[in-house]
């Protein structure tokens, strides 16, 4: 993705029951750990199978 480029959209699986929860002490909402599991989502991008997702970064 570019600068001022297109937005990618990422939104939490619902229901699926595959995330896993890290307690953050230091945080009162969480608009922290959605930034670190997006971050944390991209740094692996190759594991990435969401179509969705996956045809924002191809189409890039």
């Amino acid at each position: 993705m570019e600068p001022n480029g297109p937005y990618l959209c990422i939104v939490a699986a619902r229901g699926n029951g595959t995330t896993e929860s890290i307690f953050l002490p230091f945080e009162s909402d969480t608009t922290l750990s959605l930034i670190l599991s997006k971050v944390f989502l991209l740094a692996d991008d190759r594991t990435i199978k969401d179509p969705s997702i996956l045809s924002q970064l191809t189409d890039a």
